[in-house]
């Protein structure tokens, strides 16, 4: 609700607000369609006795970032190893900022206007990432131990979740699953080129609706109740 509470005035000063966040996340994917919980979410009205199978520790995977800037994708860049603060900050300065400054350009969206979120993963909280953040996007930044602080576990709030993962893989696997890990590389790859401004822009309608239906619920549950 403190979130909401920041959030909803800011778009109510400016209409743009949404607009200029840049949205991200990172995932992982495997081969064999596992998936990691971290990044998937169910709901239910009832429980729908849902199992998870174990994961194999010889499947291909990929891990990924991506993220949703105004009326485009950012991305997809891969990581080679498992993702820490040092490999999310090399990522972030060499790859995801010069990406946003050009999506920026192209949008005629001033950087100072620029806002960047993301979750409290223990990569995102480290004292190295926060530092760069400071520098490149001061008090223009949402997440764990930032200016504008993002709630502990809401994959609800976050566009990543509630959107581009969960979507991402049914569009990758079915109707037939890719067979090397090129082609599930570029399955990701040509899932992001494919999406549309008006698909982001529902995407953004979506979360304000979020904002606004955690407050009409006093922080209660209120999935089941966005259409």
């Amino acid at each position: 609700m403190a979130f909401a509470n920041t959030i909803l005035p800011l778009i109510q000063a400016n209409p743009n607000f949404v607009r200029n966040i840049c949205f991200t996340d990172e995932a992982t994917l495997f081969l064999n369609d596992e998936f990691n919980r971290q990044n998937y979410r169910y709901w239910s009205k009832i429980n729908p006795r849902w199992y998870a199978g174990l994961r194999s520790r010889a499947a291909y995977k990929v891990n990924i970032w991506a993220g949703f800037f105004g009326n485009e994708s950012i991305g997809t860049f891969f990581f080679a190893d498992s993702i820490n603060g040092i490999s999310y900050l090399l990522m972030f300065q060499q790859r995801v900022l010069p990406a946003l400054l050009g999506s920026a350009t192209r949008q005629g969206i001033p950087h100072q206007y620029i806002y960047f979120q993301h979750d409290g993963a223990p990569a995102h909280f480290a004292q190295t990432a926060r530092a760069w953040l400071d520098l490149q996007f001061p008090n223009r930044w949402i997440g764990r131990g930032g200016p504008i602080a993002w709630p502990a576990r809401s994959p609800d709030f976050a566009p990543m979740d509630f959107f581009a993962w969960g979507y991402m893989r049914q569009k990758i696997f079915t109707p037939i699953r890719p067979q090397t890990p090129q082609a599930l590389r570029n399955g990701i790859q040509h899932f992001f080129n494919g999406i549309t401004p008006a698909v982001l822009q529902n995407v953004r309608t979506g979360f304000v609706k979020r904002l606004q239906q955690c407050l009409a619920v006093n922080g209660g549950h209120y999935e089941h109740l966005i259409k």
